[in-house]
């Protein structure tokens, strides 16, 4: 009776999320949800350390800042733990999301107090952290034998004063310091 009543509750939880959250099908998240449980340990959530731990063994090298914003936002609640949830959204949006999710997903990376607008100060934190875990993954593949015919990313410069200065001149529309949602997202659109 206690395992039928789990896989009710896994099927509820599933039709949940694929109704308005997720871009997964039925197999697919329970699939994802037998992949959670092992990286989890079969807690009912996974330490945001442990995700950490997983996207830097991953995708980006050890160390990044930018991971620990991903999940950070990733971790609403900020409690430190990511439950199947969030994971199920985490990926489906870097998998299968619209523009308009991950122009979302982006701004809330760059919103790094949650006032809902971005500042200067805040895009440049952002941009130093993402250009850095650039380098780094560029650096490890040429290191590597990987990096095919490009340049060392020393030779890559990119001046993230002057990016943000232009990107505040053309798209801060009122003014305020702030890039507010919607100017964000003309500026993410329009490049």
């Amino acid at each position: 009776m206690g395992a039928q009543a789990s896989k009710a509750g896994q099927a509820a939880m599933f039709s949940e999320l694929m109704s308005s959250q997720v871009h997964f099908n039925m197999d697919e998240l329970q699939a994802l949800y037998e992949r959670f449980k092992r990286l989890s340990k079969s807690s009912p959530n996974l330490a945001t350390s442990e995700f950490v731990k997983i996207l830097e063994g991953s995708v980006f090298e050890p160390g990044s800042p930018f991971v620990k914003r991903i999940v950070d936002v990733l971790d609403e609640d900020r409690n430190g733990e990511i439950d199947f949830r969030g994971f199920a959204m985490g990926l489906s949006l870097f998998c299968r999301g619209s523009l308009d999710e991950l122009v979302d997903f982006s701004f809330r990376c760059f919103d790094l107090d949650g006032n809902g607008g971005i500042s200067k100060d805040e895009m440049k934190q952002v941009l130093t952290a993402l250009t850095k875990t650039v380098h780094d993954t560029m650096r490890s593949l040429v290191e590597r034998g990987m990096g095919g015919p490009h340049s060392p990313p020393e030779q890559h410069v990119f001046d993230i004063d002057r990016f943000v200065d232009d990107a505040f001149t053309e798209f801060d529309a009122n003014r305020d310091g702030l890039l507010q949602r919607d100017e964000y997202r003309a500026a993410c659109v329009s490049h």
